[in-house]
């Protein structure tokens, strides 16, 4: 919860600095922000939400049993996700180019 309070400050501090940089890495910096943000975050984040719903209703049932269930089961399944959404990261500067963006902006964002 604490991360989620200060992450728009983060960006907001970000792209101040590199709007004063350039305009070149402000650009750099927003579509590095936006890859991750739609591979990774809202991937994490939508999973954490749902596992919490079944885990706050399991705990509200007394069940610690199913608690721990659930929770393992969110650890595999984000590891495999993450491991899967992570290949397309590991070659992002290269679709950046076959998208048609410029070599300098592919750099700076991956």
């Amino acid at each position: 919860m604490v991360g989620m309070l200060f992450h728009p400050v983060y960006i907001v501090i970000n792209v101040g600095t590199c709007g004063r940089i350039g305009d070149t890495e402000l650009a750099g910096f927003g579509l590095g922000s936006l890859t991750l943000g739609i591979m990774l975050i809202s991937i994490g984040v939508c999973f954490a939400m749902a596992v919490a719903t079944l885990v706050a209703q399991a705990n509200g049932a007394k069940d610690k049993r199913m608690c721990r269930v659930y929770l393992n089961r969110q650890f595999y399944l984000n590891t495999l996700l993450f491991v899967a959404a992570c290949l397309p990261l590991l070659f992002i500067r290269q679709i950046y180019s076959l998208i048609g963006q410029r070599d300098d902006i592919a750099n700076l964002a991956s």
